[in-house]
C-alpha cells in the first residue's frame, strides 16, 4: 500500500533529496527501522514516501498513476504477461533495498560522430526526391575576331536522387508489478532510455554508408558505388597505408586529379576530417600532432634532414581525427579486406546527407483504458524516427588503405 491518507508528497520530496545527498546513510537509517519491526515506526516512515525517495518520481508515477500528488487510494496489483514483468527480474527483486546497483556499460559517443558524418536535412517527401542543380559554364570563352559573332553556350542540368525514407523504432511496456518490484530504481530509467539505442541504430546505418557497405549515390539517374578505383572519379586509393605525412600528400594529389563533371576543372578540396578504426587512431594523431619529421636515415654517406611537421597546426588544410570501433565492425561485416588498415579522408558533410521526415522522438503513455484495465500495463515508451542516409557527392570523400 504505497498511497494512503498519510502520504505526504512534500515530505517524500525532502526524503528524495536526503537520499540523493547520502544514499548509504539513508539506506542504513531506514533499514534499522525495517529490522526493528516497530509497527508505529513503520507507519510513520510511510513506505510510499520511501519508494518515491529511492526510485524517483517517474517510477512512482508508473505504479501509482499520474495523479499521485493529490490522489489517496490503495494500489492493488494484478498479474500481467507479454511485457516487461516481474519474471524478467526474478533474481533481483527479492531484496528490500540495494546499497549499490550495477552501472550499464558506457556507449561510444556515437551521436557526436553522427553530427560530423553528414548534413541533416528535413524533408516531407518520403518516397525519395531529386535534388536538382545546374552545372556551371566552365572554360568556354573563345577568341572573337572583329565582326564575328560571339559563340553561344549553354548550361546543363544535373540532379541527385535520394533513396526512400525508412521508419524505425520500438515500443517498451512495463507492468505495475514490474515497476513495484524493482528494487534497483533502474527500471524506469532503462525503459525510458530507448532514444539512445535508436540513435545508435541510426549511427550504424550511417557508418555502413560511410565505409561503402551500402551505396546510394545516384547522379543524373546513374547509380555508382561511393568509392571507385576507376571510372568517372577515383576516390578509392590503394596502396596508400596511413604511415606519415606522405600518406596525406598522396590523398591530396588524388583529390586534385578529380574534376567537376560539368566543367572538367579541378575541384577545390579542403579536407577537414580523417576517419579511421581504433587501430589507426594513435597513428593518425601522431601524424597530425608531431612536431618534427626526418627525411633520410643519416646512415654512412647519407644525409638526414629534420624539418617541422608539414601537417601540424600551420598545415593549409587543418583536419580532425575521428575514430570509432564501428568502422571496423561495419567493414568486417561487408567483407572489406584488412579493415583495420583502411582510413577515410575528406569533407563528409559535403558528401553525405541524413534526410529525415522527423528526428528521434520519445512518446510516453500511461495506463490506457484497455491496457491498464485488462493487463495492468502502467508505463509505455515509444521511440521512433523516419529518415534515410544518402550519398550526395562522392567526390568529397576518399577511402585509402
Amino acid at each position: 500500500m504505497l498511497l494512503n491518507r498519510n502520504f505526504n508528497y512534500k515530505r517524500a520530496k525532502q526524503l528524495r533529496l536526503s537520499y540523493e545527498n547520502d544514499r548509504q546513510g539513508f539506506v542504513r537509517e531506514h533499514l534499522q527501522l525495517l529490522e526493528s519491526k516497530d509497527s508505529g515506526a513503520l507507519n510513520a516512515m510511510q513506505l510510499g514516501e520511501i519508494y518515491l525517495a529511492t526510485h524517483g518520481e517517474a517510477a512512482f508515477e508508473a505504479v501509482c498513476g499520474p495523479n499521485y500528488k493529490t490522489r489517496v487510494e490503495d494500489v492493488r496489483l494484478l498479474e500481467a504477461t507479454d511485457v516487461i514483468s516481474t519474471q524478467a527480474f526474478a533474481q533481483i527483486s527479492g531484496q528490500i533495498v540495494y546499497n549499490r546497483t550495477r552501472e550499464a556499460f558506457e556507449l561510444h559517443p556515437t551521436e557526436q560522430i553522427f553530427r560530423r558524418m553528414c548534413e541533416t536535412t528535413t524533408t516531407n517527401i518520403i518516397q525519395g526526391e531529386k535534388i536538382a542543380g545546374i552545372g556551371s559554364f566552365g572554360d568556354v570563352a573563345q577568341v572573337v575576331k572583329e565582326g564575328d559573332a560571339y559563340p553561344e553556350v549553354g548550361l546543363s542540368q544535373e540532379w541527385v536522387t535520394t533513396p526512400q525514407l525508412l521508419k524505425s523504432g520500438f515500443i517498451a511496456s512495463a507492468t505495475r508489478e514490474a515497476m513495484l518490484s524493482d528494487r534497483t530504481g533502474l527500471l524506469g530509467q532503462r525503459i525510458s532510455g530507448g532514444a539512445e539505442w535508436l540513435a545508435l541504430n541510426r549511427f550504424k546505418r550511417g557508418v555502413n554508408m560511410f565505409v561503402g557497405a551500402t551505396n546510394s549515390y545516384n547522379r543524373n539517374g546513374v547509380y555508382t558505388n561511393t568509392y571507385l578505383s576507376s571510372g568517372p572519379y577515383v576516390n578509392a586509393i590503394s596502396p596508400n597505408p596511413l604511415i606519415d605525412y606522405t600518406s596525406l600528400e598522396t590523398a591530396h594529389l588524388q583529390f586534385f586529379n578529380n574534376v567537376d563533371p560539368n566543367t572538367n576543372e579541378p575541384i577545390l578540396m579542403r579536407p577537414d576530417c580523417l576517419w579511421c578504426p581504433m587501430e589507426l587512431e594513435v597513428t593518425a594523431e601522431r601524424i597530425r600532432g608531431g612536431d618534427m619529421i626526418r627525411v633520410g636515415d643519416g646512415s654512412f654517406g647519407t644525409v638526414a634532414t629534420y624539418s617541422p611537421n608539414p601537417v601540424k597546426s600551420d598545415f593549409k588544410y587543418k583536419f580532425d581525427v575521428v575514430a570509432s570501433p564501428y568502422f571496423k565492425i561495419a567493414m568486417t561485416a561487408a567483407g572489406v579486406p584488412n579493415p583495420t588498415a583502411r582510413w577515410f579522408y575528406g569533407i563528409p558533410k559535403k558528401a553525405f546527407m541524413w534526410m529525415q521526415a522527423w528526428d528521434i522522438e520519445t512518446v510516453t503513455a500511461g495506463a490506457s483504458e484497455y491496457l491498464g484495465f485488462e493487463r495492468d500495463i502502467v508505463s509505455r515508451y515509444k521511440v521512433g524516427l523516419m529518415g534515410q542516409f544518402s550519398c550526395y557527392e562522392a567526390r568529397y570523400v576518399q577511402a585509402d588503405n
